[in-house]
């Protein structure tokens, strides 16, 4: 009978072992998919970098103010529209998105496709990028910000 009793303990002491360990790599592994950033996140960071390198704000930025000051919201321009520095990184859409100031109107630029969209929203050296829904953002100079999506 206490062999019995012995093996029962052992068994409970096993299975509590075996739920612990359950429980912390149930834990780690929820922790490390929390902690990878989005596909999105880091081309956007990429594209970051690379306009640091070669694009000039300045142009960006008054090619932007100038597009919103002639143009309408929700117009979607051709790609042959962006600046040249812009047309080499191969954008798949830019937009118009006009408010109703100048402080929260830019030109959307976005590349990206399936596996998420990332982007450069340009406006005047006062605008905030609180006109757009968006997971992460990263300001490349006042009023031109990157930003990505989560999908």
């Amino acid at each position: 009978m206490a062999t019995n009793k012995t093996m029962m303990t052992v068994v409970a002491v096993l299975a509590a072992l075996l739920a612990l360990v359950v429980a912390v790599v149930a834990y780690r592994t929820i922790n490390y998919f929390r902690s990878i950033q989005p596909l999105a996140f880091k081309l956007a960071d990429k594209l970051l970098a690379h306009l640091q390198k070669s694009v000039d704000p300045n142009e960006v930025q008054q090619w932007a103010v100038g597009m919103i000051q002639t143009n309408a919201s929700g117009r979607r321009l051709a790609i042959n529209e962006l600046p040249d520095t812009l047309k080499k990184t191969q954008p798949s859409i830019a937009e118009l998105i006009i408010g109703n100031s100048e402080s929260n109107s830019c030109v959307v630029v976005i590349w990206g496709g399936g596996f998420g969209h990332w982007g450069l929203a340009a406006g005047n050296t006062n605008y905030q990028l609180n006109n757009l829904a968006v997971a992460y953002s990263n300001k490349w100079v006042d009023g031109l910000y990157i930003f990505a999506d989560k999908e």
